[in-house]
């Protein structure tokens, strides 16, 4: 995105000149400023939480109470003192503490000690530092005692003051520090110790924080403080502006205080004189908070509070306290101080601009949310994958660090603690990387760590693993928020399956390729702006204005439907009303650039007298251009804006190009952008497109795949089409590379209309929140819009039939805002009996006949006999949605008018009837735009046209739902018996609402929502007794191009050959694929057509028992490449919806499903037994050939016992449990 002219921090806004203190979780009402965040970061609705009770005393916190410890040493035969300090660690539970020897000289003198860690737990004090960058020639030494000798040991510059710092004058004093008692050249030891980190400092009587010597050597930035005690100035402006906020709070038995270390060993509790002292309005306490925060901005750029390590290390203490040279702060007041400043940013200290927050302070604040010792905020709880993210801005020398950094820390998912710590060298960081990206793919949310990934220019880009984050390049922002959001639920009701090796790169994923980006606008405004940006912006402002749904969508889309906080947008209303002020404020050249990057896909609205400039000088009285600026202060150079082919805009990442694709990958909750490349895609990064980031607006596009376009123009004496499809396969050495499948038939007519009504038995009660239910208009409406688009492709038009009167019509359509040509095109539709016609009375297989809907349209009496065409109806469907904001019915109600061709193609004989909700129109908004998503969905027309069009495609996808291509035959009763008890009491119950909802894992969901919608037609009734009997229905037989076009598996066909096995045997069910791939070699192409059902046959045969035919084919893979559709009348190619082609390929590989397997126990043994029978035979007798079938009467299935548990522990198996698992969900949801 351009950058902003003035620069806003991402931490917070612009506040008065006498800023507020922070309450609970606010600011007081008296200093209370309306830019001024009310939420700590990562908290979700903790507003007015109650501050719990904090129970911290003022007792001297530099005495702890430390247990007496137990030491190992006597284990003399393991001790050699020619070895060094460090002799191998034997058993799980074992480490070494560190007895800093009392002393008062230079040189520090100490003992090593093996211990037990369970028998010491509160017998030691651990020793939280950073090492330091200090070269190796200039560390200091200590004297160490260990394995029966004296050692001269070297230790950082830090270390070294630290165990200064630490080391009384006259006793002994035992610590753990991890360079001392870990063996950092022993990269075992050094694995299994970093493992025992958590129980460790979770041990430990306390955690020693160390920030340094008194002196500003530590401080990323010098402060220019003189020479006054660092410590001290620090810790009393940390106390000041705690208590401050207990004062506020109403506490004020509790007190933050700090000590000071005397060389005697005694302390000195160092108390606020402030507190009480100065009153908050007056002019000193002014400069007091500007020197208190000044003070401690300096304190939280120490390097410590930068460092991974450093994280579990205060988190996982029971107790701990902060060290600054001779000064000592208990950690529970550093952590409270950095949320008070976090949550109140101001103006710098010579007021103008705002204060730099340093990543110190976000960093303290959430170290310390997440700290097991902290007792004034709820604890924050993330998921491994949000916990990476939530640190990516800390550092480490090692990259692997910061993985083995966090594993000590509490997830909710607990997947670091499947991490084994491996710092051997053959252990690189790339492999670190893909080990922990396969570990996330594991979780709930498997597709969130893609939001991770970074795609750099500059990297190989024939590389793979673009999907890898690489955990070590910083990324300041993240489209994604940490926690799910409502806002951003793009594809997340589809299911996410991921297939792919753990050990290999390559990513496999479902998903819908949207469109290709057509323009990318600069992250830098044109030079040619800067000469006259006035009049661009002038221009801009003096145009008719744009609809209220498309500013909202612009004011979301520039701040990716964030607050610039990690929050997504609370009032869309007040984000828009900012956006306003901003365009009138100063900022307004840079806005409007980016306003006019997306004006492609965003029309004025000619009709409307207003300006822009008048629509937005009435918004922004109610909004703040500062806080518009800070939420886009995190997108800066980061994003830019772009537009698609044909109809969506967006911000996406930085590195994108045009060309590159807009995805949508099924269980994500943002889109992506993908760039093509040979083979595959690489990810370029997350991206925020309005009409993609919530569920319902892309359904329907899954089904389509690689579904052909049909042809704009086809003879108008053509009543059906042919075609065949094309596949390769050029990486086999066979010379066979080229096959095509038998020709397929598509009907553009019928011989009757689909009768229409009304049911009686269900309203689909999911829409009853939308107070109006317009399914069965708009499903009549998408009947005619299919019709009207296929007469135009032949060169025909539309007529309109009589206007009938409707018997009852209770139900008034208000219509007032339509044109006249609107109003008659909307009674044709609802009209009983047939409305509208094609010219020679030619039926469209989406013809229908109404019997009555019960609606009314009042008009003037006005009439127009011109019928509208396809893209004008569409237009009017969307008025109406908008009018009386039907949201997803439209989308629903396309899926119904596809499935129409179905109804009608399952009763051949007789009229095919559908039965549509009972409409509802209650509330009515006046002044409709049209929606962008039919116009979306009209512009895809073609696809869904042929989709419909063909059952032999939608017969089969809607059905595969049932079969599993990776199920012997002989287990097919095993399989079907469960889905088979769960669906007969749906079905006998007409309960077509439940149908639809336990459909809803199936990647054509939406379909059986449209089927569901028409009612319970033949297309449902024949459900039990195809599974049951396994009837040959021939609008669910399975499809080889059916499962290409649609991307989903259907059959064994389509699944790639096993290859020839080392004992020269091959599996039965490779010789039956190569018998339907090479079906021309036989006479009479017994093979040419698929089995009537998708079930492996099992078994193997011998090599030399294969017909000559197939047998040179044995040794291929036979991995089929999906190339196009070639339409015969023609002769032309359409690569289909998806231009990228597609193989169908075994895809039975290690699932990522990490869910609990449960066994399923069968009871109807003679169903089970049945159905075997029934699917051995089929596809035994279609696969045979002459001698074989004489076989079939010595085949016997295996018959399960009453209660058997069926139970399968491979991949197959599991996934047919899994599968009957979803559908008993479904139903308890």
């Amino acid at each position: 995105m351009p950058i902003p002219p003035r620069p806003a921090t991402h931490y917070g806004f612009m506040c008065q000149s006498l800023p507020g203190v922070i309450t609970s979780f606010g600011m007081i009402d008296s200093y209370l400023h309306p830019l001024t965040p009310k939420t700590p970061l990562f908290t979700a609705s903790q507003q007015n939480s109650i501050i719990k009770r904090l129970p911290v005393s003022n007792r001297d916190r530099s005495k702890p109470e430390i247990r007496q410890f137990i030491t190992n040493d006597d284990a003399s035969s393991l001790q050699d003192p020619t070895v060094g300090i460090y002799n191998r660690l034997v058993g799980s539970d074992k480490f070494r503490l560190l007895e800093i020897l009392p002393g008062i000289f230079d040189t520090i003198e100490a003992k090593l000690h093996v211990c037990n860690l369970k028998e010491n737990v509160m017998a030691y004090e651990a020793l939280s530092y950073t090492w330091g960058n200090d070269v190796a020639s200039h560390h200091p030494v200590i004297s160490i005692e260990a394995n029966g000798g004296h050692h001269m040991t070297t230790v950082s510059r830090n270390l070294h003051t630290a165990l200064l710092g630490l080391r009384q004058r006259d006793s002994s004093r035992l610590v753990w520090a991890d360079a001392i008692c870990i063996n950092q050249e022993d990269t075992v030891e050094k694995g299994e110790q970093v493992k025992m980190m958590k129980t460790i400092y979770s041990d430990a009587c306390r955690v020693i924080i160390w920030l340094g010597d008194d002196s500003n050597s530590q401080s990323n930035n010098q402060a220019l403080l003189g020479d006054s005690p660092i410590g001290s100035t620090a810790f009393s402006s940390v106390c000041s502006t705690v208590n401050d906020w207990l004062t506020r709070n109403g506490i004020n038995e509790i007190e933050a205080a700090y000590n000071e270390l005397l060389d005697n060993g005694n302390s000195i509790i160092h108390h606020d004189t402030s507190r009480h002292r100065i009153h908050p309005h007056s002019g000193e306490y002014r400069n007091e908070y500007y020197r208190r925060r000044f003070d401690m901005l300096t304190l939280y750029q120490r390097t410590w509070f930068t460092r991974v390590w450093v994280i579990q290390e205060g988190v996982l203490a029971r107790s701990a306290v902060v060290q600054l040279g001779p000064y000592q702060i208990d950690w529970e007041w550093i952590g409270l101080a950095a949320a008070i400043m976090l949550h109140n940013p101001v103006m710098n200290i010579y007021g103008h601009g705002q204060e730099t927050i340093p990543r110190g302070v976000t960093n303290a604040y959430m170290m310390y949310r997440l700290s097991t010792s902290q007792s004034c905020l709820s604890p924050l709880k993330f998921t491994f994958a949000q916990l990476l993210r939530v640190t990516r801005s800390f550092d480490c020398k090692e990259d692997r660090d910061r993985i083995y950094g966090l594993i000590g820390i509490q997830t909710t998912d607990g997947l670091n603690r499947r991490i084994i710590p491996d710092y051997s060298d053959g252990t690189t960081i790339d492999k670190v990387y893909l080990d922990i990206a396969w570990l996330l793919l594991k979780s709930e949310s498997p597709l969130t760590l893609l939001s991770s990934a970074t795609f750099s220019p500059s990297e190989d880009h024939c590389q793979p693993g673009s999907w890898i984050p690489k955990w070590g390049q910083h990324q300041p922002w993240t489209i994604l928020p940490i926690h799910p959001h409502p806002q951003f639920r793009c594809a997340l009701d589809q299911p996410t399956r991921v297939i792919g090796n753990e050990h290999s790169t390559n990513l496999t994923v479902e998903g819908v390729i949207v469109n290709q980006i057509k323009k990318v606008w600069d992250t830098n405004v044109p030079e040619q702006w800067h000469y006259m940006p006035e009049h661009k912006a002038f221009k801009f402002l003096k145009r008719p204005r744009w609809s209220d749904e498309d500013w909202q969508k612009c004011a979301l889309s520039l701040s990716c439907g964030g607050d610039g906080r990690g929050y997504p947008v609370n009032s869309p209303s007040t984000h828009l009303a900012d956006l306003a002020a901003a365009i009138l404020s100063d900022n307004k050249t840079w806005l409007i650039y980016n306003l006019l990057a997306f004006e492609t896909v965003v029309k004025s609205r000619p009709d409307d007298d207003m300006t822009q400039e008048e629509f937005l000088t009435n918004l922004a009285k109610d909004g703040d251009h500062r806080r518009f600026l800070a939420s886009l202060s995190p997108l800066r150079r980061n994003y830019k804006a772009f537009v698609t082919e044909p109809d969506f805009f967006g911000i996406g990442p930085a590195p994108m190009m045009e060309g590159d694709l807009l995805c949508v990958l099924f269980g994500a909750a943002v889109p992506f952008v993908l760039r093509p490349v040979q083979g595959g895609y690489q990810l370029v990064g997350e991206c925020y497109v309005f009409d993609l980031m919530h569920e319902q607006s892309l359904d329907l596009t899954r089904a389509l795949g690689h579904i052909p376009r049909l042809p704009n123009k086809i003879p108008r004496s053509l009543r059906w089409l042919e075609g065949f499809s094309t596949w390769g396969d050029f990486d086999c050495c066979c010379p066979v590379k080229i096959k095509r499948e038998h020709k397929q038939t598509i009907s553009l007519t019928k011989f009757h209309p689909t009768n229409c009504s009304i049911s009686t038995s269900s309203n689909f009660r999911i829409w009853e929140a939308d107070a109006n239910n317009g399914i069965a208009l708009l499903t009549l409406g998408w009947a005619y819009i299919f019709s009207a688009s296929l007469a135009e492709r032949q060169g025909l038009s539309m007529r309109y039939g009589p206007l009938l009167a409707s018997p009852t019509s209770s139900i008034v359509l208000d219509l007032s805002y339509a044109s006249p040509k609107e109003r008659r095109w909307w009674k044709s539709i609802i009209t009983p009996g047939t409305g509208w016609f094609i010219t020679g009375s030619v039926l469209t297989p989406w013809a229908v006949a109404i019997d009555d809907l019960d609606i009314m349209i009042r008009d003037n009496g006005e009439q127009c006999q011109q019928p509208p065409t396809s893209q004008e109806a569409a237009c009017y469907l969307s008025r109406v949605c908008t009018a009386y904001k039907l949201g997803s019915q439209c989308s629903a109600a396309l899926a119904a008018a596809i499935a129409i061709p179905l109804q009608a193609n399952a009763t051949p004989l007789e009229t095919a009837v559908i039965e549509l909700p009972k409409p509802s129109f209650n509330v009515h908004y006046r002044h409709p735009e049209p929606v962008r998503s039919v116009v979306a969905e009209f512009h895809r027309i073609g696809y869904y046209m042929t989709l419909s069009l063909c059952p032999w495609v939608l017969g089969p996808s809607l059905w595969s739902v049932f079969w599993s291509p990776h199920v012997p035959c002989n287990h097919a009763g095993a399989w079907l018996a469960p889905i088979i008890e769960i669906l007969e009491p749906i079905i006998q119950n007409d309960d077509m609402e439940l149908l639809a909802k336990i459909f809803a894992f199936s990647p054509f969901s939406s379909l059986w929502l449209g089927l569901a919608l028409c009612g319970r037609g033949e297309v449902i009734t024949s459900i039990l007794p195809s599974l049951k009997h396994l009837r040959d229905y021939t609008f669910f037989r399975p499809d080889v191009d059916a499962a290409a076009w649609t991307g989903v598996a259907q059959s064994f066909l389509d699944l790639g050959l096993s290859g020839l096995a080392t004992d020269s045997n091959v599996p039965r069910a490779d010789v039956w694929r190569m018998r339907h791939d090479f079906a021309h070699l036989y006479q009479d192409e017994t093979f040419s057509y698929t089995p009537p059902h998708g079930w492996p046959p099992f078994g193997i045969m011998r090599a030399e028992d294969v017909e000559i035919e197939v047998r040179g084919h044995l040794p291929c893979s036979h991995r089929w490449r999906y190339m196009h559709w070639t339409w015969s009348f023609n002769g032309s190619t359409d690569v289909g919806f998806s231009s990228r082609s597609m193989r169908i390929q075994h895809s039975g590989r290690e699932s990522t499903d990490t869910g609990e397997e449960s066994n399923l126990y069968i009871n109807n043994r003679d169903l089970i037994g049945s159905i075997s029978q029934a699917a051995t035979e089929t596809v035994l007798s279609w696969g045979s050939d002459e001698v074989e079938r004489g076989l079939r009467a010595s085949i016997v299935t295996r018959y399960y016992e009453p209660n058997e548990s069926v139970e399968d522990k491979t991949y197959h198996g599991q996934k047919g449990s899994s599968l009957s698992r979803k559908w008993l969900k479904s139903i308890n949801q």
